[in-house]
């Protein structure tokens, strides 16, 4: 955490001015500075990578702003963001009213390391979200087959939000076309202090191999989350629950997975639908409810998360030159906020509603997603830019890309709890890597073990990693997070 705390004072926004268009605060430079781009050389980046580097910074600084403006240019960001993405004059409106007659000014602060988001611009856009969410559970009702009506849905929920019924219609509407991409929602983020270093600093110290503790990180490269008192472990349900009830977030599919998790099958008009067809299906789905109401609750606090790459030097690769193996652990994917998981229950329910078939294939996603009930998922995670969708590749498109002119490149994927850190390394050799003969494109993993560090520093014990190792059987079983939390718990 940061000591220095900033307040923006309250303004009243200018909720019923016409005009939509705003004049931006000034954007952060992000560019890669002539220094920087020396250091990324030195550390054996070939010059087309970093100016792939250097266009991703470009984008990314787009979102970077030096000062939070306030309340009334916010809600004027806001209106130009709904009516350039929604257009419908009748839905913006909707979205409008439901802002003003909600909003609740009061100073916002910054008092994280790195980035966070803009935070009077959080203020509407986290209204907005928590209307599509709204919206989502209505939807999704009607798709089980139930009747509820506005209100129900927001008691069930824990919505507070003044929504006028004759909105319910546009929010169902909304949820549907935009639920699964926020991108307009997304507030931008600001430096927590003048000592934050630019985007390009941030990847240069994650690629030599000392990422910056942060809250975000737009580089694409990776870090170490800074928040761990914000941040959580915990089982798929709930994650859903914090999701709908803390979070106000709406992904697809969420709305079922929550009602499911609250509701007898019995009681759900969709499990006792008289069709030979779907009779299977539902008997499946039956079993998938009895799955999820038995998975036990696990919340684990004060948990922090590494994922970050680096360019390895020769002398730390070449000692597992001897310890490579052709199977890949799946690593990556324990470092994103759930959220394309719940999809498939929706197009199960769509399926059956509009008489098509529920293909094999969705039912091997439904065992899938039966099967990440046991998982724990990072609830604020480092690969994970909350509200978008189509611009989550500012998080990870570039993570285990960067790498020296031979290829070579080195993952972390680690976790902290309770005054201990591990982490994996996954170390790729290059595809040009003509010596040792026969490494090229190989991949090799290793353990690292800090018994008095919470921030994968200092003093360790490493040991290498294979497919017969318990600790890799339980990763594959459990997941990346589950597996290390239990290690690190009977360390």
């Amino acid at each position: 955490m940061n000591d220095s705390v900033s307040s923006v004072p309250v303004l009243e926004p200018e909720i019923d001015s016409p005009s939509i268009s705003i004049e931006k605060p000034p954007n952060i430079s992000h560019s890669v500075s002539a220094s920087t781009r020396t250091a990324l050389a030195s550390l054996g980046i070939p010059q087309n990578q970093i100016a792939l580097l250097e266009q991703h910074l470009d984008t990314a600084g787009q979102f970077v702003h030096a000062v939070d403006a306030g309340f009334s240019e916010s809600f004027e960001w806001l209106k130009t963001s709904l009516f350039q993405t929604i257009g419908n004059s009748d839905q913006v409106a909707a979205l409008l009213s439901i802002v003003r007659n909600n909003f609740r000014g009061q100073p916002v602060t910054y008092g994280e390391n790195g980035y966070d988001s803009y935070q009077s611009r959080r203020c509407f856009s986290k209204v907005v979200s928590e209307a599509l969410l709204v919206g989502g559970v209505l939807l999704e009702s009607s798709l089980l087959g139930l009747k509820l009506n506005l209100s129900e849905v927001q008691q069930m929920i824990g919505s507070s939000l003044a929504i006028e019924e004759a909105h319910q219609a546009i929010l169902m509407q909304l949820a549907q076309t935009y639920g699964g991409r926020q991108d307009f929602l997304f507030p931008g983020v600001i430096p927590s202090s003048p000592d934050t270093p630019g985007l390009d600093g941030l990847a240069y110290q994650a690629l030599k191999g000392t990422p910056l503790k942060t809250v975000r990180s737009l580089t694409g490269i990776g870090g170490f989350r800074a928040d761990n008192d914000r941040s959580y472990a915990v089982d798929l349900s709930s994650f859903a629950h914090m999701k709908v009830q803390e979070d106000r977030r709406y992904y697809p599919g969420v709305g079922i997975f929550y009602l499911l998790q609250n509701m007898p099958f019995e009681q759900i008009p969709l499990s006792i639908k008289k069709d030979e067809r779907y009779e299977k299906v539902q008997e499946r789905l039956k079993r998938f409810v009895t799955a999820l109401k038995a998975a036990p609750t696990e919340k684990f606090s004060g948990v922090s998360v590494l994922c970050s790459a680096y360019i390895p030097p020769w002398h730390e690769l070449k000692t597992f030159q001897g310890f490579m193996t052709k199977q890949s652990l799946p690593l990556a994917e324990s470092f994103h906020s759930a959220s394309y998981e719940f999809m498939v229950l929706k197009k199960i329910c769509q399926a059956i509603g509009s008489e098509k078939e529920v293909t094999p294939a969705l039912l091997n996603e439904l065992d899938g997603l039966e099967k990440k009930l046991g998982y724990c998922w990072s609830f604020n995670s480092t690969v994970h830019l909350s509200w978008t969708n189509d611009l989550s590749y500012l998080a990870h498109d570039l993570f285990g890309k960067m790498t020296n002119q031979l290829g070579d490149t080195c993952s972390r994927f680690g976790l902290s709890y309770k005054g201990k850190s591990l982490e994996v390394r996954e170390y790729v050799f290059g595809v040009d890597r003509n010596f040792p003969a026969g490494v090229a494109g190989g991949k090799a993993y290793a353990v690292r073990f800090y018994a008095k560090s919470e921030q994968f520093e200092g003093k360790y014990e490493t040991s290498v990693l294979l497919p017969h190792d318990p600790f890799w059987q339980k990763i594959e079983k459990q997941g990346f997070l589950k597996a290390t939390l239990s290690l690190l718990a009977s360390k």
